[in-house]
């Protein structure tokens, strides 16, 4: 597969290229090249736990993806609450359930007692 480097990341080469005002199909790293699209060499992700973002380099008709760590800001206590809330239960599940707590008290317990654990691991934090 061969890509070209864009200000927005990689863009994959087309199946068909036009050259010369020809439709022309090739598997030929050669013709690639020469209207910029090249091969790619990932380095591993670092499994250090930190946050990164992918960055090209282009070095003797191949591109280099390497790896620069980047800073990111933690999401607040809300948002990490509603997140990991949302992994389990929609919306229309969370109204569902809080509807009918009458009628399905266990069912509202589950899910009460899920929201209230995660608040406070959410806390903790």
């Amino acid at each position: 597969m061969f890509y070209k480097i864009t200000e927005n990341g990689l863009e994959k080469a087309p199946k068909m290229l036009e050259i010369d005002g020809k439709c022309v199909f090739t598997n030929s790293e050669k013709i690639y090249n020469e209207n910029g699209y090249y091969r790619i060499e990932e380095a591993p992700l670092p499994s250090d736990g930190g946050s990164y973002a992918p960055t090209y380099i282009l070095k003797d008709n191949v591109i280099i993806k390497n790896w620069q760590r980047v800073e990111v800001e933690p999401l607040p206590y809300k948002d990490r609450v509603i997140a990991r809330i949302r992994a389990v239960y929609s919306v229309d599940d969370e109204i569902a359930i809080l509807r009918q707590r009458e009628t399905k008290p266990e069912e509202f317990y589950e899910y009460n007692s899920f929201v209230e654990g995660i608040k406070k691991e959410e806390l903790s934090k």
